[in-house]
């Protein structure tokens, strides 16, 4: 019982310890960018959600394509490239259902 509770203590430091070095990245980038737009916004949100995760049982997969979105790419940048009218297009003439992919 002792070493559970040992571990449980060494482990509680750990995380302590990563809370805190994740904090102060937060703190530093919100210092950054106290005053961020709409339109920066949803371009970060662009971006991180067409990143593919590099590790783990998601491996290889972006958040919009687990979600079951099809796009042309999931390139952020290109997608940024795109017409709008053209892009808009070739979403609504798909068909919209929700099934998550199974990586």
């Amino acid at each position: 019982m002792l070493s559970f509770i040992d571990n449980a203590f060494v482990f509680n430091d750990r995380l302590c310890d990563t809370l805190y070095i994740l904090n102060s990245v937060l703190r530093m980038h919100q210092a950054r960018h106290r005053h961020v737009s709409q339109d920066m916004l949803d371009l970060k949100r662009l971006y991180w959600n067409c990143r593919s995760f590099r590790h783990g049982k998601r491996k290889e997969h972006c958040p919009y394509e687990l979600l079951g979105l099809k796009l042309p790419t999931y390139d952020w940048w290109t997608l940024l490239q795109m017409d709008p009218k053209a892009l808009e297009q070739k979403l609504l003439t798909q068909e919209v259902r929700y099934c998550p992919s199974k990586p």
